[in-house]
């Protein structure tokens, strides 16, 4: 858990119960007071840490250093609620069977790094997550060429953009079941 912490660097307390249901063998998130207790043991024992930005509606949790060997992430930049939505997605997909890992850096000025890559068994996906506002422009961009190499490559079997809009509470219901809430997702196999 605290590898896939590493990966995903940061993640709500929401994105924790679901990584660590599937991390138990199943494909349902455990409860919230079960995860806060997990988070509460591991604060105590200082693989992770955690705080309540003001922007944000639930605590933030990350590996600490003496964990993994990196610093703490700055949860006031400009990308932490992107990065949050990632961890959610990423989340959701150990649910569902899949591994998930970063993708490789970009190799060139014109290349893109994906923000995920959800394995399952032969089944690769190159995860692209957009909060609001951004998913026209990822759409109208040359995002896609770069993802269209790696597919050309070998071994990606599709792409998977998916536009995540602010929970307007916190409950998180509604959307697919398998997506955070407010997920709508584009899926393009093959060529493009």
């Amino acid at each position: 858990m605290v590898d896939w912490l590493s990966t995903v660097r940061l993640a709500e307390v929401d994105a924790i119960r679901w990584a660590l249901g599937a991390m138990s063998g199943s494909a349902d998130p455990i409860s919230t007071r079960k995860a806060q207790h997990w988070v509460t043991r591991m604060v105590e024992a200082g693989l992770v840490d955690r705080a309540r930005p003001t922007f944000q509606g639930a605590s933030i949790v990350w590996a600490t250093h003496d964990a993994v060997g990196r610093q703490p992430p700055n949860l006031f930049r400009q990308t932490t609620r992107h990065e949050v939505a990632v961890a959610t997605v990423s989340a959701r997909y150990l649910a569902l069977g899949y591994t998930w890992q970063r993708d490789r850096r970009p190799v060139g000025v014109f290349d893109h790094q994906a923000d995920g890559v959800a394995t399952r068994g032969d089944q690769v996906e190159l995860v692209e997550v957009e909060p609001d506002g951004k998913v026209h422009v990822a759409l109208q961009t040359d995002l896609w060429e770069p993802l269209e190499a790696a597919r050309q490559r070998g071994g990606v079997e599709s792409f998977v953009l998916l536009h995540c809009r602010r929970r307007p509470n916190r409950d998180s219901r509604g959307g697919p079941a398998h997506l955070p809430y407010g997920t709508n997702s584009t899926r393009v196999s093959g060529g493009l």
